[in-house]
Order: C-alpha cells, then structure tokens, then sequence
C-alpha cells in the first residue's frame, strides 16, 4: 500500500440504525432541528434506508416536529434577534419547513412590532455610541430594511 491512498470510507462497515440514531440524537442535543437539517447531517453517512428509519424513529417518538420548531423559531427571531417575516420565511425554507407549516405559523406574527422593538434596540446600541437623534432617524430605515422587514412596517416604526 505505499505509494497508494487507502479509501478509508470505502473500506469501512456500513453504518446501521443505532449509528445513524446516536449520530442524529447528538445533533438535535443542541438545539431542536427540522426534519430534513436531520436528514442532511446524516446523508454523508448512511444509506437512505437508515436515514429514512431514523427520521421515522424520530419523529414517532416526538424528538422531531417541524410545526414546533417553526413556531420555536419564530419566538426566538421576535425575542432575540427580531427579523421580518419575509426574512423568517426564508429561514424556514431553507430549513425544510412545508409552505403551510410556515403560512399557520406565520400567521399571528405582528411584523409592526418586531420592527418597532428591532428599531429600539438598533438605537438604544446607537445612542450609547453618541449619535445625535437626526443622524439615528436616517440609520433605522436601511437597518430595517436589511432585516427584512416591509416599508409600511418601517414607517409605522420610525413614527411611533
């Protein structure tokens, strides 16, 4: 074998159900994840038989619920880090989130509020820099705007 790379993946054992199931609990430790973030993580590794039995597993035994993590998603993007809803969709798309799954959960958001807070946090960080409040007023549009938030939102939270 010198001179020659060894496939090490190749030559390995296939991997079952309890390696796929150990691999993807250690993954949802962290924090809750959706169906196919699941099936990614594991794709590299398993046979789509084993993916397939482990999602399955998974969500029989409510360690996966894509409506739960949009909604757990949704909370954590108006608490912490607030965003526009045109911009939590694409998160959610992008995590494999069913168009209706997103529409339901969507749907009780209060875009106008999330800019409002968004807006206050962005100047409270602002004016312990010592920007004087004409220059703030310009700064909270495009800040707004990068987050995703829609104009009439914008508008209704620079004039509130």
């Amino acid at each position: 074998m010198i001179g020659r790379k060894q496939n090490w993946i190749a030559n390995s054992p296939p991997l079952g159900f309890e390696d796929g199931l150990h691999v993807a609990l250690r993954f949802i430790s962290y924090r809750s994840r959706s169906e196919r973030e699941v099936q990614r993580r594991l794709s590299g590794r398993f046979s789509f038989e084993v993916i397939d039995e482990v999602t399955k597993w998974l969500i029989d035994n409510k360690y996966l619920d894509d409506e739960q993590f949009a909604i757990q998603w949704k909370d954590y993007r108006e608490r912490l880090n607030p965003k526009g809803l045109n911009l939590i969709k694409r998160e959610l798309r992008r995590f494999g989130i069913s168009e209706e799954i997103m529409d339901m959960v969507l749907l009780k958001t209060d875009e106008e509020a999330n800019a409002y807070n968004a807006a206050i946090r962005f100047a409270r960080k602002k004016l312990q820099e010592d920007l004087d409040c004409s220059g703030l007023t310009r700064l909270i549009q495009p800040y707004l705007k990068r987050r995703g938030f829609e104009n009439g939102a914008i508008r209704v939270a620079i004039c509130r």
